[in-house]
Protein backbone atom coordinates (compact mmCIF):
# COMPACT_ATOMS: atom_id res chain seq x y z
CA UNK A 1 0.00 0.00 0.00
CA UNK A 2 1.23 3.27 -0.68
CA UNK A 3 0.24 6.13 1.84
CA UNK A 4 -0.34 9.57 0.77
CA UNK A 5 -0.82 12.26 3.30
CA UNK A 6 -0.86 15.97 3.28
CA UNK A 7 1.84 15.96 0.41
CA UNK A 8 2.18 16.65 -3.49
CA UNK A 9 4.74 13.96 -4.59
CA UNK A 10 4.15 12.34 -8.40
CA UNK A 11 3.74 8.70 -8.89
CA UNK A 12 4.75 7.24 -12.31
CA UNK A 13 5.20 3.83 -14.35
CA UNK A 14 4.83 2.08 -10.91
CA UNK A 15 3.13 -1.48 -9.90
CA UNK A 16 1.24 -1.57 -6.64
CA UNK A 17 -0.54 -4.55 -6.28
CA UNK A 18 -1.31 -7.20 -3.59
CA UNK A 19 -2.41 -4.19 -0.80
CA UNK A 20 -4.36 -5.39 2.47
CA UNK A 21 -6.24 -2.24 2.26
CA UNK A 22 -6.55 0.34 -0.64
CA UNK A 23 -3.56 0.26 -3.51
CA UNK A 24 -3.02 4.37 -2.76
CA UNK A 25 -4.07 6.15 -0.43
CA UNK A 26 -4.23 9.76 -0.49
CA UNK A 27 -5.24 11.47 2.54
CA UNK A 28 -4.64 15.24 1.90
CA UNK A 29 -2.55 17.17 -0.59
CA UNK A 30 -2.15 17.38 -4.45
CA UNK A 31 -0.65 14.45 -5.97
CA UNK A 32 -0.54 13.39 -9.39
CA UNK A 33 -0.58 9.60 -10.62
CA UNK A 34 0.33 8.97 -13.77
CA UNK A 35 1.03 5.69 -16.18
CA UNK A 36 0.56 3.61 -12.77
CA UNK A 37 -0.90 -0.18 -12.70
CA UNK A 38 -3.05 -0.66 -9.32
CA UNK A 39 -4.25 -3.91 -9.41
CA UNK A 40 -5.90 -7.11 -7.06
CA UNK A 41 -5.86 -5.09 -3.97
CA UNK A 42 -8.12 -6.01 -1.29
CA UNK A 43 -10.13 -2.94 -1.05
CA UNK A 44 -10.32 0.40 -3.29
CA UNK A 45 -7.59 0.49 -5.90
CA UNK A 46 -7.02 4.48 -5.32
CA UNK A 47 -8.94 6.06 -1.78
CA UNK A 48 -8.87 10.14 -1.65
CA UNK A 49 -9.98 11.76 0.98
CA UNK A 50 -9.41 14.50 3.47
CA UNK A 51 -9.61 17.84 0.74
CA UNK A 52 -7.50 16.39 -1.18
CA UNK A 53 -7.02 17.68 -4.84
CA UNK A 54 -5.29 14.59 -7.26
CA UNK A 55 -4.86 13.61 -10.63
CA UNK A 56 -4.84 10.45 -12.11
CA UNK A 57 -3.81 10.50 -15.72
CA UNK A 58 -3.45 7.03 -17.70
CA UNK A 59 -3.42 5.00 -15.02
CA UNK A 60 -4.54 1.02 -15.38
CA UNK A 61 -6.77 0.46 -11.89
CA UNK A 62 -8.07 -3.25 -12.47
CA UNK A 63 -9.32 -6.38 -10.11
CA UNK A 64 -9.55 -4.29 -7.25
CA UNK A 65 -12.08 -4.62 -4.69
CA UNK A 66 -11.57 -8.11 -3.82
CA UNK A 67 -13.02 -8.34 -0.09
CA UNK A 68 -15.78 -6.54 -0.11
CA UNK A 69 -18.13 -3.79 -3.04
CA UNK A 70 -15.80 -0.86 -2.54
CA UNK A 71 -15.23 1.06 -5.76
CA UNK A 72 -11.65 0.92 -7.81
CA UNK A 73 -11.27 4.97 -6.91
CA UNK A 74 -12.84 6.40 -4.07
CA UNK A 75 -13.27 10.18 -3.25
CA UNK A 76 -15.09 11.42 -0.38
CA UNK A 77 -14.55 13.46 2.69
CA UNK A 78 -14.64 16.78 0.57
CA UNK A 79 -11.96 15.43 -1.54
CA UNK A 80 -11.89 16.45 -5.17
CA UNK A 81 -9.85 14.33 -8.20
CA UNK A 82 -9.61 14.76 -12.27
CA UNK A 83 -8.94 11.36 -13.59
CA UNK A 84 -8.38 11.24 -17.43
CA UNK A 85 -7.59 8.35 -19.62
CA UNK A 86 -7.37 5.66 -17.44
CA UNK A 87 -8.58 2.27 -17.59
CA UNK A 88 -10.23 1.03 -14.33
CA UNK A 89 -11.49 -2.13 -15.92
CA UNK A 90 -12.53 -5.95 -14.01
CA UNK A 91 -12.87 -4.14 -10.17
CA UNK A 92 -15.38 -6.72 -8.16
CA UNK A 93 -17.18 -3.32 -7.10
CA UNK A 94 -17.70 -0.35 -8.99
CA UNK A 95 -15.83 1.53 -11.23
CA UNK A 96 -15.39 5.02 -9.20
CA UNK A 97 -17.98 6.80 -6.78
CA UNK A 98 -17.88 10.08 -5.81
CA UNK A 99 -19.55 10.29 -2.27
CA UNK A 100 -21.31 13.10 -0.95
CA UNK A 101 -19.11 16.49 -0.49
CA UNK A 102 -16.56 15.53 -2.85
CA UNK A 103 -16.33 16.41 -6.67
CA UNK A 104 -14.73 14.66 -9.61
CA UNK A 105 -13.85 15.17 -13.35
CA UNK A 106 -13.75 12.16 -15.35
CA UNK A 107 -12.39 12.46 -18.77
CA UNK A 108 -11.79 10.03 -21.38
CA UNK A 109 -11.82 7.21 -19.00
CA UNK A 110 -13.17 3.45 -19.69
CA UNK A 111 -14.75 1.76 -16.82
CA UNK A 112 -15.67 -1.94 -17.88
CA UNK A 113 -16.53 -4.99 -17.00
CA UNK A 114 -17.19 -3.64 -13.08
CA UNK A 115 -18.78 -5.78 -10.62
CA UNK A 116 -21.33 -2.84 -9.73
CA UNK A 117 -21.70 0.35 -11.66
CA UNK A 118 -19.45 2.17 -13.87
CA UNK A 119 -19.92 5.69 -12.19
CA UNK A 120 -21.60 6.14 -8.98
CA UNK A 121 -22.51 9.67 -8.05
CA UNK A 122 -24.19 10.37 -4.51
CA UNK A 123 -26.22 13.20 -3.57
CA UNK A 124 -24.16 16.23 -2.36
CA UNK A 125 -21.64 15.83 -5.06
CA UNK A 126 -20.40 17.25 -7.66
CA UNK A 127 -19.49 16.21 -10.95
CA UNK A 128 -18.26 16.04 -14.42
CA UNK A 129 -18.28 13.79 -16.91
CA UNK A 130 -17.02 13.69 -20.22
CA UNK A 131 -15.93 11.48 -22.81
CA UNK A 132 -16.11 8.21 -20.72
CA UNK A 133 -16.45 4.36 -21.95
CA UNK A 134 -18.79 2.49 -19.59
CA UNK A 135 -19.34 -1.05 -21.08
CA UNK A 136 -20.37 -4.32 -19.80
CA UNK A 137 -21.03 -3.09 -15.99
CA UNK A 138 -23.08 -5.71 -13.99
CA UNK A 139 -25.32 -2.87 -12.50
CA UNK A 140 -25.72 0.73 -13.95
CA UNK A 141 -23.34 2.59 -16.22
CA UNK A 142 -24.32 6.07 -14.84
CA UNK A 143 -25.85 5.98 -11.41
CA UNK A 144 -26.60 9.27 -10.35
CA UNK A 145 -27.74 11.53 -7.41
CA UNK A 146 -26.06 14.27 -7.44
CA UNK A 147 -28.34 15.89 -10.92
CA UNK A 148 -28.08 19.36 -9.68
CA UNK A 149 -24.48 19.74 -10.18
CA UNK A 150 -23.39 17.19 -12.50
CA UNK A 151 -22.63 17.98 -16.39
CA UNK A 152 -22.59 14.73 -18.79
CA UNK A 153 -21.28 14.88 -22.59
CA UNK A 154 -20.25 12.28 -25.21
CA UNK A 155 -20.15 9.56 -22.67
CA UNK A 156 -20.76 6.47 -24.52
CA UNK A 157 -23.26 3.99 -21.99
CA UNK A 158 -23.38 -0.04 -23.56
CA UNK A 159 -24.18 -3.55 -22.04
CA UNK A 160 -24.78 -2.50 -18.79
CA UNK A 161 -27.54 -3.83 -17.05
CA UNK A 162 -29.21 -0.15 -16.69
CA UNK A 163 -28.01 2.60 -18.95
CA UNK A 164 -28.29 5.02 -16.18
CA UNK A 165 -30.34 5.10 -13.01
CA UNK A 166 -31.03 8.51 -11.39
CA UNK A 167 -34.00 10.69 -11.33
CA UNK A 168 -35.99 12.21 -13.72
CA UNK A 169 -33.24 15.45 -14.11
CA UNK A 170 -30.70 13.10 -14.24
CA UNK A 171 -32.40 10.95 -17.28
CA UNK A 172 -32.50 14.58 -18.97
CA UNK A 173 -29.12 15.17 -18.63
CA UNK A 174 -28.14 12.23 -19.79
CA UNK A 175 -30.27 12.48 -23.53
CA UNK A 176 -27.90 15.20 -24.16
CA UNK A 177 -25.15 13.95 -26.22
CA UNK A 178 -24.44 10.73 -24.40
CA UNK A 179 -25.08 7.64 -26.30
CA UNK A 180 -26.76 4.96 -24.76
CA UNK A 181 -26.84 1.65 -27.24
CA UNK A 182 -27.98 -1.98 -25.66
CA UNK A 183 -28.54 -1.66 -22.21
CA UNK A 184 -30.09 -4.89 -21.20
CA UNK A 185 -32.91 -3.92 -18.55
CA UNK A 186 -33.87 -1.00 -21.58
CA UNK A 187 -32.77 -0.61 -25.30
CA UNK A 188 -30.99 2.90 -24.02
CA UNK A 189 -31.01 2.35 -20.42
CA UNK A 190 -33.96 3.35 -18.12
CA UNK A 191 -36.23 5.62 -19.07
CA UNK A 192 -34.37 6.44 -22.12
CA UNK A 193 -35.12 5.56 -25.79
CA UNK A 194 -32.91 6.10 -28.57
CA UNK A 195 -35.39 8.09 -30.26
CA UNK A 196 -34.17 10.33 -27.30
CA UNK A 197 -30.59 11.13 -27.83
CA UNK A 198 -28.98 12.69 -30.26
CA UNK A 199 -25.34 10.66 -30.42
CA UNK A 200 -28.02 7.69 -30.53
CA UNK A 201 -29.28 9.50 -33.93
CA UNK A 202 -25.91 10.01 -34.80
CA UNK A 203 -24.48 6.57 -34.02
CA UNK A 204 -26.81 5.30 -36.80
CA UNK A 205 -26.31 7.50 -39.39
CA UNK A 206 -22.20 6.71 -38.44
CA UNK A 207 -20.21 4.72 -41.85
CA UNK A 208 -18.64 2.37 -38.31
CA UNK A 209 -22.21 1.88 -37.14
CA UNK A 210 -21.76 -1.83 -37.53
CA UNK A 211 -18.47 -2.32 -36.50
CA UNK A 212 -19.12 -0.35 -32.88
CA UNK A 213 -22.15 -3.03 -32.25
CA UNK A 214 -20.28 -5.82 -33.35
CA UNK A 215 -16.99 -5.11 -31.78
CA UNK A 216 -19.05 -4.60 -28.41
CA UNK A 217 -20.19 -8.09 -28.62
CA UNK A 218 -16.84 -8.99 -29.14
CA UNK A 219 -15.72 -6.89 -26.22
CA UNK A 220 -18.34 -8.64 -23.92
CA UNK A 221 -16.85 -11.75 -24.86
CA UNK A 222 -13.68 -11.00 -23.96
CA UNK A 223 -14.38 -9.77 -20.57
CA UNK A 224 -16.48 -12.99 -19.83
CA UNK A 225 -13.23 -14.89 -20.52
CA UNK A 226 -11.23 -12.60 -18.53
CA UNK A 227 -13.41 -12.73 -15.34
CA UNK A 228 -13.54 -16.45 -15.83
CA UNK A 229 -9.83 -16.46 -16.19
CA UNK A 230 -9.78 -18.66 -19.56
CA UNK A 231 -6.52 -17.86 -21.31
CA UNK A 232 -8.01 -17.69 -24.73
CA UNK A 233 -8.62 -14.23 -24.45
CA UNK A 234 -5.61 -11.89 -23.28
CA UNK A 235 -5.55 -7.85 -21.75
CA UNK A 236 -4.02 -6.46 -24.36
CA UNK A 237 -6.31 -7.91 -27.01
CA UNK A 238 -9.06 -6.42 -24.99
CA UNK A 239 -7.02 -3.19 -24.64
CA UNK A 240 -6.78 -2.87 -28.46
CA UNK A 241 -10.64 -4.02 -29.33
CA UNK A 242 -11.06 -1.53 -26.72
CA UNK A 243 -9.09 1.52 -28.46
CA UNK A 244 -10.51 0.90 -31.90
CA UNK A 245 -14.29 0.93 -30.24
CA UNK A 246 -13.14 4.23 -28.69
CA UNK A 247 -12.27 6.08 -31.37
CA UNK A 248 -15.35 5.59 -33.27
CA UNK A 249 -17.62 6.54 -30.52
CA UNK A 250 -15.43 9.68 -29.90
CA UNK A 251 -16.12 10.50 -34.07
CA UNK A 252 -20.13 10.10 -33.19
CA UNK A 253 -19.41 12.63 -30.48
CA UNK A 254 -17.76 15.18 -32.25
CA UNK A 255 -20.56 15.01 -35.06
CA UNK A 256 -23.01 15.06 -32.32
CA UNK A 257 -22.71 18.40 -30.24
CA UNK A 258 -25.87 20.32 -30.55
CA UNK A 259 -26.49 24.03 -30.03
CA UNK A 260 -29.17 25.99 -29.75
CA UNK A 261 -29.74 26.20 -33.94
CA UNK A 262 -29.68 22.65 -34.08
CA UNK A 263 -31.87 22.18 -31.24
CA UNK A 264 -34.24 24.38 -32.85
CA UNK A 265 -34.00 22.83 -36.55
CA UNK A 266 -34.83 19.20 -34.75
CA UNK A 267 -37.97 20.45 -33.15
CA UNK A 268 -39.33 22.15 -36.44
CA UNK A 269 -38.36 18.81 -38.15
CA UNK A 270 -41.01 17.17 -35.53
CA UNK A 271 -43.89 20.15 -36.37
CA UNK A 272 -43.45 19.56 -40.01
CA UNK A 273 -43.74 15.62 -39.08
CA UNK A 274 -47.26 16.28 -36.72
CA UNK A 275 -48.57 18.24 -40.02
CA UNK A 276 -47.91 15.25 -41.77
CA UNK A 277 -50.09 13.12 -39.54
CA UNK A 278 -52.88 15.78 -39.50
CA UNK A 279 -52.30 16.77 -36.11
CA UNK A 280 -52.30 20.33 -36.22
CA UNK A 281 -52.50 20.67 -32.21
CA UNK A 282 -49.35 18.54 -31.58
CA UNK A 283 -47.55 20.82 -33.83
CA UNK A 284 -48.71 24.36 -32.47
CA UNK A 285 -47.54 22.65 -28.69
CA UNK A 286 -44.41 21.37 -30.20
CA UNK A 287 -43.95 25.08 -31.74
CA UNK A 288 -43.91 26.63 -27.88
CA UNK A 289 -40.60 24.28 -27.08
CA UNK A 290 -38.32 26.14 -29.82
CA UNK A 291 -35.58 27.79 -28.46
CA UNK A 292 -36.30 31.41 -28.18
CA UNK A 293 -32.70 32.70 -27.83
CA UNK A 294 -30.27 33.31 -30.67
CA UNK A 295 -31.28 34.65 -34.13
CA UNK A 296 -30.63 31.28 -35.82
CA UNK A 297 -33.27 29.66 -33.34
CA UNK A 298 -35.21 32.33 -33.56
CA UNK A 299 -35.48 31.88 -37.46
CA UNK A 300 -36.30 27.94 -37.12
CA UNK A 301 -39.37 29.69 -35.07
CA UNK A 302 -40.56 31.30 -37.44
CA UNK A 303 -40.16 29.12 -39.82
CA UNK A 304 -42.04 26.61 -37.60
CA UNK A 305 -44.87 28.89 -37.54
CA UNK A 306 -44.92 29.58 -41.09
CA UNK A 307 -45.46 25.50 -41.30
CA UNK A 308 -48.22 25.98 -38.97
CA UNK A 309 -50.15 28.89 -40.49
CA UNK A 310 -49.85 27.29 -43.95
CA UNK A 311 -51.30 24.01 -42.27
CA UNK A 312 -54.56 26.39 -41.17
CA UNK A 313 -55.29 27.67 -44.48
CA UNK A 314 -53.38 31.03 -43.48
CA UNK A 315 -51.51 31.83 -47.08
CA UNK A 316 -50.85 35.46 -45.95
CA UNK A 317 -49.96 34.71 -42.36
CA UNK A 318 -47.30 31.64 -43.30
CA UNK A 319 -45.66 33.50 -46.22
CA UNK A 320 -45.23 36.71 -43.59
CA UNK A 321 -43.56 34.07 -40.97
CA UNK A 322 -41.35 32.86 -43.90
CA UNK A 323 -40.65 36.19 -44.97
CA UNK A 324 -39.10 37.37 -41.60
CA UNK A 325 -37.54 33.68 -41.39
CA UNK A 326 -35.41 34.53 -44.45
CA UNK A 327 -35.07 38.32 -43.61
CA UNK A 328 -33.37 37.11 -40.49
CA UNK A 329 -30.80 34.97 -42.09
CA UNK A 330 -29.90 35.54 -45.66
CA UNK A 331 -29.08 31.65 -46.18
CA UNK A 332 -31.58 30.51 -44.43
CA UNK A 333 -32.40 28.00 -47.01
CA UNK A 334 -35.13 26.28 -45.29
CA UNK A 335 -36.93 29.72 -45.68
CA UNK A 336 -36.26 30.67 -48.42
CA UNK A 337 -37.36 27.10 -49.95
CA UNK A 338 -40.69 27.94 -48.24
CA UNK A 339 -41.19 31.26 -49.42
CA UNK A 340 -40.57 30.13 -52.78
CA UNK A 341 -43.21 26.90 -53.00
CA UNK A 342 -45.70 29.95 -51.43
CA UNK A 343 -45.33 32.91 -53.88
CA UNK A 344 -45.52 29.64 -56.49
CA UNK A 345 -42.07 29.05 -58.11
CA UNK A 346 -41.72 26.12 -60.65
CA UNK A 347 -39.44 23.41 -59.70
CA UNK A 348 -36.82 24.57 -62.48
CA UNK A 349 -36.56 27.70 -60.53
CA UNK A 350 -36.05 26.24 -57.45
CA UNK A 351 -33.56 23.26 -59.26
CA UNK A 352 -31.69 26.28 -60.08
CA UNK A 353 -31.27 28.08 -56.56
CA UNK A 354 -30.67 24.74 -54.52
CA UNK A 355 -27.74 23.85 -57.15
CA UNK A 356 -25.99 27.22 -56.32
CA UNK A 357 -26.46 26.77 -52.55
CA UNK A 358 -25.43 23.24 -52.71
CA UNK A 359 -21.86 24.34 -54.41
CA UNK A 360 -21.74 26.20 -51.27
CA UNK A 361 -22.08 22.75 -49.02
CA UNK A 362 -24.95 23.48 -47.17
CA UNK A 363 -26.46 20.54 -46.19
CA UNK A 364 -30.02 21.45 -46.52
CA UNK A 365 -29.66 22.36 -49.89
CA UNK A 366 -28.48 18.93 -50.76
CA UNK A 367 -31.27 17.24 -49.06
CA UNK A 368 -33.99 19.12 -50.99
CA UNK A 369 -31.68 18.97 -54.09
CA UNK A 370 -32.09 15.40 -53.62
CA UNK A 371 -35.96 15.48 -53.51
CA UNK A 372 -36.00 17.10 -56.83
CA UNK A 373 -33.96 14.92 -58.43
CA UNK A 374 -35.55 11.76 -57.01
CA UNK A 375 -39.13 13.23 -58.50
CA UNK A 376 -37.49 13.67 -61.67
CA UNK A 377 -36.59 10.04 -61.80
CA UNK A 378 -32.60 10.40 -61.58
CA UNK A 379 -32.45 8.34 -58.43
CA UNK A 380 -28.55 8.59 -59.01
CA UNK A 381 -28.04 11.81 -58.62
CA UNK A 382 -30.60 11.60 -55.59
CA UNK A 383 -28.52 8.37 -53.62
CA UNK A 384 -25.30 10.52 -54.10
CA UNK A 385 -26.69 13.61 -52.46
CA UNK A 386 -28.65 11.90 -49.53
CA UNK A 387 -25.10 9.95 -48.72
CA UNK A 388 -23.34 12.90 -48.80
CA UNK A 389 -26.60 15.10 -46.17
CA UNK A 390 -26.40 12.10 -44.11
CA UNK A 391 -22.72 12.29 -43.26
CA UNK A 392 -22.06 16.34 -43.61
CA UNK A 393 -25.30 16.85 -41.37
CA UNK A 394 -27.98 13.64 -40.72
CA UNK A 395 -30.10 16.13 -38.54
CA UNK A 396 -31.60 18.28 -41.49
CA UNK A 397 -34.78 16.11 -41.31
CA UNK A 398 -36.60 13.41 -39.43
CA UNK A 399 -32.74 11.41 -39.33
CA UNK A 400 -34.59 7.95 -39.99
CA UNK A 401 -36.87 9.81 -43.09
CA UNK A 402 -33.93 11.02 -44.25
CA UNK A 403 -32.39 7.40 -43.99
CA UNK A 404 -35.67 5.59 -45.39
CA UNK A 405 -35.18 7.95 -48.58
CA UNK A 406 -31.69 7.08 -48.96
CA UNK A 407 -32.51 3.41 -49.16
CA UNK A 408 -35.00 3.91 -51.46
CA UNK A 409 -32.63 5.25 -53.85
CA UNK A 410 -29.87 2.99 -53.39
CA UNK A 411 -32.31 0.03 -54.23
CA UNK A 412 -33.19 1.88 -57.23
CA UNK A 413 -29.79 2.15 -58.56
CA UNK A 414 -28.73 -1.31 -57.97
CA UNK A 415 -27.41 -0.75 -54.61
CA UNK A 416 -29.28 -3.07 -52.91
CA UNK A 417 -26.99 -4.93 -50.39
CA UNK A 418 -25.99 -1.92 -49.42
CA UNK A 419 -29.49 -0.68 -48.80
CA UNK A 420 -30.30 -3.81 -47.28
CA UNK A 421 -27.61 -3.22 -44.87
CA UNK A 422 -28.42 0.12 -43.84
CA UNK A 423 -32.00 -0.93 -43.55
CA UNK A 424 -31.06 -3.45 -41.21
CA UNK A 425 -28.36 -1.39 -39.26
CA UNK A 426 -31.56 1.04 -39.27
CA UNK A 427 -34.11 -1.17 -37.45
CA UNK A 428 -31.70 -2.93 -34.97
CA UNK A 429 -31.49 0.93 -32.95
CA UNK A 430 -34.74 1.83 -33.93
CA UNK A 431 -36.83 -1.46 -33.57
CA UNK A 432 -40.32 0.95 -32.29
CA UNK A 433 -40.27 2.76 -35.99
CA UNK A 434 -41.66 0.65 -39.01
CA UNK A 435 -40.25 2.58 -41.14
CA UNK A 436 -36.95 0.64 -41.59
CA UNK A 437 -38.81 -2.72 -41.96
CA UNK A 438 -41.13 -0.90 -44.16
CA UNK A 439 -38.07 0.17 -46.83
CA UNK A 440 -36.99 -3.55 -46.84
CA UNK A 441 -40.52 -4.70 -47.60
CA UNK A 442 -40.78 -2.31 -50.34
CA UNK A 443 -37.33 -3.51 -52.18
CA UNK A 444 -38.13 -7.14 -51.78
CA UNK A 445 -41.41 -6.87 -53.09
CA UNK A 446 -39.75 -4.31 -55.83
CA UNK A 447 -36.93 -7.00 -56.37
CA UNK A 448 -40.02 -9.76 -56.66
CA UNK A 449 -37.99 -11.58 -53.23
CA UNK A 450 -41.50 -12.28 -52.30
CA UNK A 451 -40.05 -14.62 -49.64
CA UNK A 452 -38.14 -11.73 -48.27
CA UNK A 453 -40.99 -9.75 -48.07
CA UNK A 454 -42.71 -12.36 -46.00
CA UNK A 455 -40.15 -12.16 -43.09
CA UNK A 456 -40.51 -8.47 -42.99
CA UNK A 457 -43.52 -8.41 -42.55
CA UNK A 458 -43.86 -11.39 -40.03
CA UNK A 459 -41.32 -9.16 -38.34
CA UNK A 460 -43.80 -5.84 -38.54
CA UNK A 461 -46.92 -8.39 -37.52
CA UNK A 462 -45.01 -9.45 -34.52
CA UNK A 463 -44.41 -5.82 -33.19
CA UNK A 464 -47.78 -4.96 -33.75
CA UNK A 465 -50.50 -7.98 -33.43
CA UNK A 466 -53.66 -6.34 -33.25
CA UNK A 467 -52.81 -4.59 -36.55
CA UNK A 468 -55.62 -6.47 -38.88
CA UNK A 469 -54.51 -4.13 -42.20
CA UNK A 470 -50.94 -5.50 -41.94
CA UNK A 471 -52.14 -9.41 -41.61
CA UNK A 472 -53.59 -8.64 -44.83
CA UNK A 473 -50.77 -7.40 -46.28
CA UNK A 474 -48.86 -10.46 -45.24
CA UNK A 475 -51.18 -12.27 -46.28
CA UNK A 476 -50.91 -11.27 -49.86
CA UNK A 477 -47.29 -11.39 -49.87
CA UNK A 478 -47.86 -15.29 -48.58
CA UNK A 479 -49.85 -15.67 -51.74
CA UNK A 480 -46.98 -14.11 -53.83
CA UNK A 481 -44.54 -16.10 -52.30
CA UNK A 482 -46.96 -19.32 -53.10
CA UNK A 483 -47.78 -19.96 -49.17
CA UNK A 484 -51.40 -19.82 -50.24
CA UNK A 485 -52.24 -22.04 -47.25
CA UNK A 486 -50.61 -19.95 -44.52
CA UNK A 487 -52.50 -16.86 -46.23
CA UNK A 488 -55.88 -18.68 -45.42
CA UNK A 489 -54.79 -19.82 -41.85
CA UNK A 490 -53.91 -16.67 -41.44
CA UNK A 491 -56.95 -14.43 -42.66
CA UNK A 492 -59.46 -17.45 -40.82
CA UNK A 493 -57.48 -17.08 -37.81
CA UNK A 494 -58.07 -13.31 -37.76
CA UNK A 495 -61.74 -13.42 -39.04
CA UNK A 496 -62.43 -15.65 -35.97
CA UNK A 497 -60.91 -13.12 -33.50
CA UNK A 498 -62.21 -9.93 -35.26
CA UNK A 499 -65.21 -10.68 -37.25
CA UNK A 500 -65.38 -7.48 -38.23
CA UNK A 501 -61.95 -7.71 -40.24
CA UNK A 502 -63.65 -9.39 -42.82
CA UNK A 503 -64.19 -6.48 -45.68
CA UNK A 504 -63.42 -6.13 -49.18
CA UNK A 505 -59.63 -5.71 -48.86
CA UNK A 506 -59.34 -8.68 -46.46
CA UNK A 507 -60.89 -10.67 -49.42
CA UNK A 508 -59.25 -10.12 -52.13
CA UNK A 509 -56.14 -12.23 -50.70
CA UNK A 510 -58.23 -14.67 -49.38
CA UNK A 511 -59.78 -15.21 -52.80
CA UNK A 512 -56.27 -15.26 -54.24
CA UNK A 513 -55.43 -17.92 -52.27
CA UNK A 514 -57.77 -20.26 -53.30
CA UNK A 515 -57.79 -19.15 -57.14
CA UNK A 516 -55.57 -22.19 -57.76
CA UNK A 517 -57.34 -25.27 -55.96
CA UNK A 518 -60.69 -23.64 -56.21
CA UNK A 519 -61.75 -20.88 -58.47
CA UNK A 520 -65.48 -21.41 -57.81
CA UNK A 521 -64.99 -20.54 -53.97
CA UNK A 522 -62.13 -18.10 -54.82
CA UNK A 523 -65.06 -16.71 -57.37
CA UNK A 524 -67.20 -16.52 -53.89
CA UNK A 525 -65.32 -14.83 -52.11
CA UNK A 526 -64.50 -11.89 -54.79
CA UNK A 527 -68.42 -11.62 -54.52
CA UNK A 528 -68.18 -11.33 -51.24
CA UNK A 529 -65.93 -8.72 -51.33
CA UNK A 530 -68.02 -6.59 -54.00
CA UNK A 531 -71.29 -6.80 -52.22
Amino acid sequence: MVLIANSSPELLNNTITGGTRAGVEINGGSPTLTDNRIADNQASGVLILNDADAELTGNAIEGNSLSGSFAAVEIRDGAQALLQYNRIWLNKGSGVYVHAGAQARLVGTSLLGNGLHGISVADGARGELQANSLWWNAQTGLRLKATQSLSLKGNFVSHNLLGVLSDGQGQVLAQINNLFLENTQDASGLGLTAQDSQMNLNALVHPQFLALTQGLAQVGEMVKRLQQGSSSATLEQLIEKVQSLELISADIYRQGRLNEEAKARLIVTQVRLAIERNDLSAAQTLLTSVPASGREALGWRKLGEGFVAQAAGERSEARAAFNAASRGRPKFLEARLALALAEGDKAAALMKKLSDLDRKGLAEAGYHLGQLMQARGNSAGAAELFGRVLWSDPTVIDPVQLLVEWIEVLSRVGQGARADQVAAALDQARPSDPRPVRALVAMAAQNGQHDIAVKWLRTLAERQPDDTKLKVELAGALVDAKKEREAEVLLEEMFKAKPASRDADALVPLARAWRERDAFRAKDLLNEAIA
